[in-house]
């Protein structure tokens, strides 16, 4: 395991030296401080990623794991969904809305007030 943690290190420095610090390097950085199980440092390259890359679905992913997940804060975790460029991730952020105690924002709730409206012909 020890050498294959030392090969992807290596591979990841020829590639930052021949990409920079891009999207896609970025990524495989945030993927070996995983498999190393480096906790704070996948922190900070979460947070590092999402601040640079806020528009990418794949650290706001992240970013929504690491507030919901390791930083324990749902209401965080919609806050970020609620900034990004995903309006057809909706359907998550309504479950959150859900499992964080607002049943009116939830899902079920946004069927029930969306067809109560369409019923009175609003």
């Amino acid at each position: 395991m020890r050498n294959d943690l030392e090969e992807q290190e290596n591979i990841l420095k020829q590639l930052r030296e021949r990409q920079g610090r891009n999207e896609n390097v970025r990524e495989k950085e945030l993927l070996l401080a995983i498999d190393k199980a480096e906790r704070e440092r996948m922190i900070e390259l979460i947070e590092e990623a999402y601040k640079e890359y806020p528009d990418v679905y794949q650290f706001v992913s992240y970013k929504v794991a690491l507030e919901k997940e390791i930083k324990s804060s749902p209401r965080n975790a919609i806050k970020v969904l609620r900034g990004t460029a995903f309006p057809n991730r909706a359907l998550a952020v309504l479950s959150l809305y859900a499992r964080n105690g607002d049943p009116q924002r939830s899902y079920f709730g946004k069927l029930s007030a969306d067809g109560f409206a369409r019923a009175r012909g609003s």
